[in-house]
C-alpha cells in the first residue's frame, strides 16, 4: 500500500536522472529489502513504473525499531575482560540493516539477511562473523566504501567451535560478500 516518505536528499545522477533518499516509518523485519515502487512527489514529479526502479527498505542498526523497540544489542566487554562472552546478534532472512555506527564486540554476528556498511568509519569486533545465505556489503562497484573499516576477529587459533570454517573467521556459506574500497592510484 501507499505510505509517506520524507525526502532527505536529492542527488542529480546525470542524464536528467535523480536519486531521491527519504525516510519512512517501520515496515517490519520481513518486509525489508528491494521493493519496486513509483515515486510521486509534488516538487519532483513522478517516476515511471519500471523493474529498473527499486526502493530499498533498510533498518538502521542504531534505531530502536530495528530491534523491536528496544535498544541495539550491547555486546561484550573487551576480549581481555570477557573472553567467555557469548553475546550473539542475528540479522534474519528478509531484513536489511544499515550499519550506521561502530559495534561493540560480539561472540557471533550471524547474517542471514543483509548487512550494509553506511558511508561512515566503522569498527566491528567478533569471534565469528557468519554469513549464511545472506549478504555483507561494504561498498559497491558504483559506490566504493571510502571510509575506514576495521574488523577485528578474536579467539584462539586452536578453537574448534566452527570446525568447517576454523577460528577467528568471516565465514561465508551460500552467501554474498561484497567489498569495494577506494580505488587505488598506481
Amino acid at each position: 500500500g501507499e505510505f509517506g516518505c520524507s525526502i532527505s536528499l536529492v542527488t542529480a545522477n546525470g542524464n536528467g536522472m535523480q536519486t531521491i533518499e527519504c525516510e519512512a516509518g517501520a515496515s517490519g523485519v520481513l518486509h525489508g529489502g528491494k521493493k519496486y515502487v513509483v515515486v510521486s512527489s509534488e516538487n519532483y514529479g513522478n517516476s515511471f513504473p519500471s523493474a529498473n526502479i527499486t526502493y530499498w527498505y533498510v533498518d538502521a542498526w542504531s534505531a530502536s525499531t530495528t530491534w523491536g523497540g528496544g535498544e541495539p544489542p550491547v555486546g561484550c566487554g573487551s576480549w581481555e575482560d570477557d573472553p567467555d562472552c557469548t553475546d550473539t546478534v542475528v540479522i534474519p532472512e528478509g531484513q536489511v540493516v544499515l550499519l550506521d555506527t561502530s559495534l561493540p564486540r560480539f561472540y557471533l554476528i550471524l547474517i542471514e539477511g543483509t548487512l550494509v556498511f553506511d558511508q561512515v568509519d566503522i569498527t566491528m569486533s567478533a569471534s565469528y562473523i557468519m554469513i549464511r545465505g545472506g549478504t555483507l556489503q561494504i561498498g559497491t562497484e558504483l559506490e566504493p566504501y571510502e571510509q575506514q573499516a576495521l574488523i577485528t576477529l578474536h579467539g584462539h587459533p586452536q578453537s574448534i567451535e566452527l570446525p568447517t570454517f576454523g577460528s577467528k573467521v568471516i565465514a561465508c556459506y551460500e552467501c554474498t560478500l561484497d567489498i569495494h574500497g577506494k580505488h587505488q592510484v598506481a
